[in-house]
């Protein structure tokens, strides 16, 4: 059997991990990851399969272990580049929320296969049309998460379906004994663990010895465990119960079961419940569609009601975790300004009211929530944070400890996380004598006796930025990057004026006297340097204009003391994008983050 870690090995999101057995390709998650502020105008990355499926094929299915953006939100992207209909495993939930994203992306119906899975109840997934073929056992096995119906898939192989045994209950089930040369894995996904109770997946029967444990390591530097939910249920009720004011809360609006518990603090403290937010709505709409979630619509109002009403009768559920402009509580925060319009009809927040923040800032997002917190302050309401109110998904270390101790796997390979958490989850396994395989994206493990590395794979992100994907590489986002640092000057010729030359800037500094000035003595000394340069037969226009490009550049540099970015545009052809890069590189390359909680 190999293992192909594609995506979250190293980074947080874009998770997705290729199978291999019986020449039957599988592919477990297939997520999306969002951009930081090193990839400014990105609308987020997917994974580039082209070297995994030159290799190995179209993959024979897919299955989800839980229906977060970072594990299913690039299926639309797979069926488009494939054309195809390929199996979607997954529980209902999952199905559903991949399915709406499907369908905001264009992608045809006919190309989504979905095929709802039962915890317990084993799957044979096999790319041969033989009878009785070889293939892929996937068990999936009901695990606590913030999101409901999630699961940690057992996967065995090579098997046969008939070597698959009748449970008591008929179901069939894994033989007691497996064959010498079937292995086996446990991928977790995402989870945690209930600490009272220790539950982490009810198993029908006992599972065979693991060979490989490809575990969650998001949480694996956070000390203790992660909590009960129970936790921010109550916290969230004693607020909604006190506060005279409205009460807006913002949290992930795929926290399913956090949104009941504030339904039903509603229902007992008589306060009505406005959704705010496209997200928050497909959510709920998702939840209420396979019966995870049900919301009395008498408790429901819209924004324009919600502004009529009492404002210790009404409670606002936003999107906007992350403290994004574009989202509910951004957009509300903004009408807080004098002469703003209202975002969502009528509603406005105003001073007295309480905004509680029920999710944690995704690393890298540190700045935009502060920033967002300091104005709501600024305009009188009150703002509440931190670990009474958001409770995480993802177990903490004792709770992978526990894992570890309990499964004894062979192997571990962590996986769902930087560098430092990958590290960090090795470390708890080398402790309890577990070898570990800290690896990377693309690199291929063959699991026989031993987990040994045998190739490498290249399966970078591509960057999806309106239609377009791949598009956006690491030489155009460096350009963005150096235009919000320093600015842009254009150098363009004056047409009709043989050597005579404009310079224009853009993003450099407030207009007046001493810009225009500097701006004509740059133009000035573009002029005579284009003079002498155009004496030389040997220089092509691109090579000419980027030594203007450098003369334009020090006159900014000695007079502003920073360097400019300068495009030279003189002739018919655009400049090349190396001509704006003829400069020391300002930041690092992306490292791009996502979380769920």
């Amino acid at each position: 059997m190999l293992v192909i870690p594609v995506g979250g090995c190293g980074e947080f999101g874009r998770n997705l991990t290729a199978y291999v057995c019986a020449e039957t390709l599988v592919l477990v998650d297939c997520g999306i990851q969002m951009p930081d502020d090193l990839s400014p105008g990105v609308d987020h990355y997917v994974s580039d399969l082209s070297a995994l499926q030159a290799r190995f094929g179209l993959p024979h299915a897919v299955v989800l272990t839980h229906g977060h953006e970072d594990h299913v939100g690039a299926v639309y992207h797979l069926l488009r580049t494939v054309e195809k209909p390929i199996p979607i495993y997954g529980r209902p939930l999952a199905l559903r929320l991949c399915h709406n994203r499907l369908r905001r992306n264009g992608v045809a119906a006919k190309l989504f296969h979905p095929l709802p899975i039962t915890p317990g109840q084993p799957l044979h997934l096999s790319s041969s049309s033989q009878s009785d073929p070889l293939g892929l056992v996937v068990v999936p096995l009901a695990v606590p998460h913030s999101i409901p119906e999630a699961c940690s898939l057992l996967l065995c192989g090579p098997l046969r379906a008939s070597q698959l045994v009748p449970g008591p209950d008929g179901v069939p089930m894994l033989p007691s004994s497996l064959p010498t040369d079937a292995r086996t894995i446990l991928h977790t996904g995402d989870f945690k663990v209930i600490a009272e109770t220790a539950r982490f997946a009810p198993r029908p029967q006992p599972l065979p010895p693991i060979d490989l444990l490809v575990g969650d390591s998001t949480n694996a530097m956070s000390m203790g465990s992660s909590g009960d939910e129970h936790i921010v249920e109550e916290a969230l009720h004693t607020v909604l119960g006190s506060r005279q004011g409205r009460v807006a809360i913002t949290l992930f609006s795929s926290h399913i079961e956090r949104i009941s518990h504030i339904a039903r603090s509603c229902q007992q403290l008589g306060r009505r419940l406005c959704l705010l937010g496209r997200g928050l709505h497909d959510a709920v709409e998702a939840a209420e569609s396979v019966g995870a979630l049900k919301l009395p619509p008498s408790l429901l109002c819209g924004p324009d009601e919600a502004a009529s009403l009492p404002r210790r009768e009404v409670a606002l559920l936003c999107t906007g975790t992350q403290g994004e402009s574009v989202a509910a509580l951004g957009k509300l925060v903004a009408s807080l300004e004098p002469g703003a319009p209202a975002a969502f009809g009528k509603l406005r927040l105003s001073a007295g009211d309480t905004v509680v923040l029920a999710a944690r800032a995704i690393p890298g997002n540190e700045r935009p929530v502060s920033r967002l917190a300091d104005r709501l302050v600024a305009h009188g309401l009150e703002v509440l944070s931190g670990p009474l109110y958001a409770v995480s998904g993802h177990g903490y270390r004792d709770e992978l400890r526990w894992l570890l101790t309990t499964f004894a796997p062979k192997t571990l390979l962590p996986v769902h996380g930087g560098p430092r958490q990958l590290a960090a989850h090795a470390e708890i396994a080398a402790s309890l004598g577990i070898p570990a395989l800290c690896q990377h994206n693309g690199d291929v493990i063959e699991l026989g006796e031993r987990a040994l590395v045998v190739d490498h794979l290249p399966c970078p992100g591509l960057a999806i930025e309106g239609y377009t994907v791949g598009e956006v590489g690491p030489d155009t986002l460096k350009v963005r990057r150096l235009l919000a640092q320093t600015g842009l000057v254009v150098v363009a010729a004056v047409q009709g004026a043989p050597h005579k030359l404009t310079v224009r800037t853009i993003g450099i500094s407030d207009a007046g006297p001493r810009l225009q000035a500097l701006c004509e003595q740059a133009a000035r000394q573009a002029e005579a340097a284009l003079a002498s340069l155009s004496t030389d037969p040997t220089l092509t226009s691109h090579e000419l204009e980027r030594a203007l490009g450098r003369v334009v550049r020090n006159v900014f540099k000695v007079a502003r003391g920073v360097k400019p970015l300068v495009l030279c545009a003189l002739g018919d052809e655009p400049p090349p994008l190396e001509s704006l890069l003829d400069v020391h590189p300002v930041g690092a390359p992306p490292q791009h983050v996502i979380g769920q909680d």
